[in-house]
C-alpha cells in the first residue's frame, strides 16, 4: 500500500530513518525497547556532531578537509527541532506497528522532549531581492525565472514545478493547499518569464 505522504515529506521520513534512527536502533527488537533506551538515544542523538558521525568532512577533496578529519571537531550538532521529528518520526512508526498487532505498547509516547521554539520568519527586504535576483541574472541559470517568483508571489518550494521549463501541475488530490488564483498567476508569471528578463 502506497503511503499517504507528499513526496517531500515521504523523503525526509526516509532520511531521518536511515541516518538518526536505524544507526542507533537498527540492532533493537521492536518489541523490546524501552523508554531508558529511547531517552539515551535521544541524548545521544543532540550530542553526537553530524560532521563526524557521518565522515562529512572526510567526503572532502583532502584540501578542502577542515574539521573533523584534522581533529577539529567542529561540533554540527542536531537542533532541538531535529531531536524531536526524529522522536515523532519513530513514535508514529511504532503506532503503526501497535495498529499492525507487532508491539503492545509505544514506548516513544511515555518520552518527552524539550520544544524548540518557533523561529520567527527572517524575510528579505525589497532591496535584498533586487540584490539576490541582479545577481542570480548574471548566473545564467534556466530557472531564473523561478527566481523570480519566488519573492514577487511568495512562494514556497513545492509550489514550483517546473520540467524543462514547462510548469507541471500537481495532481488534484496533492493541491489542498494551494488556491485556484495562485496557479493561475504562476502559470502566466511561468509564461512570461520564458524570454530574456531584466530588472528595473
Amino acid at each position: 500500500m502506497e503511503p499517504h505522504l507528499r513526496p517531500l515529506t515521504a523523503a525526509t521520513y526516509e532520511t531521518m530513518v536511515r541516518i538518526h534512527i536505524v544507526p542507533f536502533l537498527g540492532s533493537k527488537r521492536l518489541d523490546r525497547l524501552t523508554v531508558q533506551d529511547l531517552r539515551s538515544w535521544l541524548n545521544k542523538l543532540a550530542e553526537t556532531c553530524q560532521c563526524c558521525a557521518r565522515e562529512k568532512d572526510a567526503k572532502r577533496p583532502v584540501e578542502r578537509r577542515r574539521c573533523c578529519v584534522i581533529k577539529r571537531c567542529c561540533h554540527q550538532t542536531l537542533s532541538k527541532r531535529s531531536v524531536n521529528d526524529a522522536r515523532t518520526i519513530l513514535r508514529s512508526a511504532l503506532t503503526n506497528a501497535m495498529v499492525e498487532e507487532r508491539i503492545s505498547k509505544n514506548v516513544a509516547q511515555f518520552v518527552n522532549v524539550q520544544r524548540a521554539r518557533r523561529k520567527r520568519p527572517d524575510p528579505w527586504s525589497a532591496e535584498e531581492a533586487c540584490t539576490f535576483l541582479e545577481n542570480a541574472q548574471t548566473w545564467r541559470d534556466y530557472v531564473y525565472g523561478a527566481y523570480v517568483l519566488i519573492p514577487v508571489l511568495g512562494l514556497r518550494k513545492g509550489h514550483l514545478r517546473l520540467v524543462a521549463g514547462r510548469p507541471r501541475r500537481p495532481p488534484p488530490d496533492r493541491r489542498a493547499d494551494s488556491s485556484p488564483l495562485r496557479d493561475r498567476a504562476v502559470l502566466r508569471c511561468c509564461i512570461y518569464v520564458r524570454g530574456p528578463f531584466t530588472i528595473t
